[in-house]
């Protein structure tokens, strides 16, 4: 179930793996600190989702690896809405001119989020990206979170077609996408295998998310 709450939070005391502790809330402490602090402006509607479940991460993915010091080390979440959801905190080393994250991170993260919303109901299905295509619509600046919702909009058994939007932490929809992957087995694509490339679950320390705030807009709000 979705709820929905105004919130004008700023955010301080980012964890050391990049990503702030958004509505954490494992229900194994009531002493959590969540280090979430109003402002009194900038107040944006914001709708809560389950998380279903946390997918793998990798170790030198541009996108994901945590291994990586370049890597926008998102996170990927199936939520209780059947879409998937990303999310990243891009630094100084993502820019293209200041204060403007380059393009072509963004459209790394949009073509990853799409390509892993097919894990949802296919958890062992692979694929490889044969058409991005992608809608600039707004500046993104680095430096604070960013939510990517994706969903399949076509699938069949060798194709499958979806879509993402890029969230700012105000709502406003920065860019979009949309994407068809040819399916492969993963044996096919890499002759690494999941250890080589570090492909496992996050720990709970890693990530102790049980839910997300997503920005309020037309798409999501669904």
């Amino acid at each position: 179930m979705k709820t929905c709450h105004q919130t004008g939070f700023s955010f301080e005391n980012h964890r050391s793996d990049g990503i702030i502790p958004i509505l954490v809330d494992s229900g194994k402490s009531s002493s959590k600190v969540h280090r979430i602090q109003p402002t009194g402006k900038g107040r944006n509607l914001m709708t809560t989702y389950k998380i279903t479940r946390k997918q793998n991460i990798s170790s030198q993915c541009l996108v994901c690896g945590l291994d990586n010091p370049l890597s926008l080390r998102a996170r990927f979440y199936e939520l209780e809405n059947g879409m998937l959801a990303g999310i990243t905190i891009p630094h100084s080393q993502h820019q293209s001119y200041p204060n403007r994250v380059h393009g072509g991170m963004i459209s790394a993260f949009l073509d990853e989020v799409i390509g892993r919303a097919i894990n949802i109901t296919e958890p062992k299905t692979w694929a490889v990206t044969t058409n991005l295509e992608v809608k600039f619509i707004k500046p993104v600046p680095y430096d604070v979170r960013l939510i990517a919702m994706a969903k399949i909009t076509s699938n069949n058994r060798r194709l499958f077609v979806g879509e993402a939007e890029l969230i700012l932490p105000n709502g406003d929809i920065a860019a979009t996408a949309k994407a068809k992957y040819f399916k492969q087995n993963l044996t096919t694509i890499t002759e690494a295998d999941n250890n080589e490339f570090g492909w496992r679950p996050l720990t709970e320390q890693e990530d102790d998310l049980t839910e997300i705030d997503v920005p309020e807009n037309k798409s999501t709000n669904q």
